[in-house]
């Protein structure tokens, strides 16, 4: 079980982002990128922070919500520009796609232990798998352009009282 608490949270591989509840709303204490990737604050309300780390094509962001008594923390991995293949997708487990002829098609889905998962499209232009445990949510989703440019979004979303 993951406790949703202010502090320090991982954005993959790319950093972290420290922040706390303080009077009522969120305040953002500091960014620590790894080496190579680009921090952004996109906002810094009291009811929403959103940092991103950008390298390259690769972006990761954390978003926190806080409305007086539920926080929601979300971390989304973007990669705009993938070729097709197998793709973690956290803790909960893998996805592959490949695209034939022009389309998007879901390969496999491997599921860890403890999670459950739904596929919501499996071809076409686009690939939605969601997988579930607990309060924890993972989304996999593959989008193939126009230009045949894949992109791949992963997103762990959490939501629950605060202070637990």
């Amino acid at each position: 079980m993951v406790t949703l608490a202010d502090g320090t949270w991982q954005v993959g591989e790319a950093g972290s982002v420290t922040f706390h509840v303080e009077d009522g709303g969120l305040r953002l204490d500091g960014v620590d990128p790894v080496t190579g990737w680009t921090p952004t604050v996109r906002a810094e309300e009291p009811d929403r922070l959103a940092v991103a780390l950008r390298r390259g094509r690769e972006e990761r962001i954390l978003e926190a919500r806080y409305d007086g008594a539920t926080l929601r923390i979300e971390v989304e991995h973007d990669d705009d520009d993938a070729d097709p293949g197998r793709f973690c997708v956290g803790s909960a487990g893998e996805v592959e796609v490949a695209v034939d002829g022009g389309e998007l098609r879901l390969v496999e889905v491997a599921t860890n232990p403890g999670w459950t998962m739904e596929i919501d499209t499996d071809r076409g232009r686009t690939v939605d798998v969601g997988f579930r445990r607990g309060e924890m949510n993972w989304d996999f989703e593959a989008e193939l352009a126009d230009s045949g440019r894949l992109a791949i979004e992963t997103e762990l979303a959490l939501e629950g009282p605060y202070p637990a």
